[in-house]
């Protein structure tokens, strides 16, 4: 049997260290897929913005994945893995060609249509609130 990929993923180096850092995310997934009996036979870790495509190792997971390589991506939350829509899409059409996708702080279950349409939903947020926050002017005082 195939196991999965564990992808991690922080925005800045600083972030690495603090806050939700990648050994943190490594940890929950871990103990989410011992508590669901999934195999994380590939760990794939990247110091990237998600606000942006073309992000290399993400690109990697998905011709893994594509490739049959894996059986599934555990993800921390859905923001790990896509805060731009293309990338949200290739991770549903993943989901689509009935490869499994987890997030382990998220109770999302893409194959259900309700699950589908919840995480499409806070799909959407990310890119919005990166646009407002690049576009809005520093404060003059």
């Amino acid at each position: 049997m195939k196991g999965y990929i564990g992808y991690i993923r922080v925005s800045t180096v600083k972030q690495g260290t603090k806050g939700v850092s990648l050994q943190e995310q490594r940890d929950a997934i871990l103990r989410y897929a011992e508590w669901n009996q999934l195999n994380v036979a590939i760990w794939l870790e990247e110091m990237e913005t998600a606000a942006k495509r073309g992000r290399p190792v993400f690109n990697q997971a998905l011709k893994f994945l594509r490739g049959g390589k894996a059986q599934g991506i555990i993800l921390h939350k859905l923001d790990r893995g896509a805060r731009n829509l293309r990338d949200w899409a290739a991770i549903g059409e993943l989901s689509d060609q009935g490869i499994d996708v987890h997030f382990v702080t998220e109770s999302i279950d893409l194959q259900s249509r309700g699950g589908r349409l919840s995480a499409d939903i806070q799909a959407v947020f990310p890119p919005i609130t990166s646009g407002i926050c690049a576009k809005k002017p520093a404060f003059p005082g």
